[in-house]
């Protein structure tokens, strides 16, 4: 997983930054899954397992909408 695609990379920060905004703002976690710490970083098993079974317009789409979603909570990256 060193040489992950840019879109995942991308993804995976802004879940891991929403989940950090959500406990700190509200005092609860924004997923109800635990981190695993990756030589990449941060990462939910599932997420990676979901981004890697789509295929790349998917995914792109999948963090379109992930990007919209932040903008709803005042998080702009």
């Amino acid at each position: 997983m060193s040489h992950e695609p840019r879109e995942y990379s991308r993804y995976r920060s802004l879940v891991y930054r929403l989940h950090g905004w959500s406990l700190a703002t509200r005092g609860a976690p924004a997923v109800g899954e635990h981190f695993q710490a990756w030589p990449c970083g941060p990462v939910l098993a599932s997420l990676y397992r979901e981004f890697k079974a789509t295929d790349r317009t998917r995914s792109k789409a999948m963090l379109a909408r992930l990007i919209q979603r932040l903008a709803t909570f005042g998080c702009s990256w």
